[in-house]
């Protein structure tokens, strides 16, 4: 009877040892490789709506143009974002890249050729106050919306470039809803 219970009491040790060693490991990673973080705002329609869960990682990271990525501007408030939530934009030029747009055929340029952007809701109309062409400088990106005429981005001064420090990551898939999971492209 007495060799019972120590078995007992041995195996439920083990069960909690490995339950507690599961949820320091899950813990670990989604503390440093990746996050769980939601899109809250319209501006990367069709690509991202409002509502979706995205899995972002910043590990070994390095902005690229064409990534879409999840970033924190200070003193920013979202109409519609709780506080200063984090933006969900791609990244459009990278340090050294020159860019510019014709607003009236919608075309954007980087380093003087125009770009394929299958992913935009509508070809790029609004205008605001930034100054075109805009070469980029080093450690900095330039972000767009894939809905371009529903985002506020680095076209507007109140968003601009985006120091590479307040990259949370890069979106890597989406895991909400259910029926749309899948990578981002």
């Amino acid at each position: 009877m007495q060799k019972a219970k120590t078995d007992i009491r041995r195996e439920l040790f083990e069960w909690a040892q490995a339950l507690v060693s599961a949820i320091t490991i899950f813990i670990m990673i989604f503390a440093f490789v990746v996050r769980m973080i939601g899109v809250e705002q319209h501006s990367m329609e069709p690509t991202l709506r409002e509502g979706d869960k995205t899995l972002i990682s910043n590990l070994f990271y390095t902005p690229k143009r064409g990534d879409v990525i999840m970033f924190t501007k200070k003193g920013l408030h979202v109409a519609g974002a709780a506080g200063e939530a984090p933006l969900v934009k791609r990244i459009i030029a990278v340090g050294g890249d020159t860019i510019d747009i014709d607003f009236a055929t919608g075309d954007v340029f980087i380093n003087g050729r125009v770009i394929d952007e299958p992913y935009i809701k509508e070809p790029t109309a609004k205008r605001d106050d930034v100054d075109f062409p805009l070469t980029v400088p080093r450690g900095y990106v330039f972000v767009m919306g894939d809905n371009r005429n529903s985002s506020l981005d680095s076209r507007s001064t109140r968003v601009g470039l985006v120091d590479t420090r307040y990259i949370l990551g890069r979106v890597y898939t989406r895991i909400y809803p259910f029926n749309k999971i899948g990578f981002i492209k």
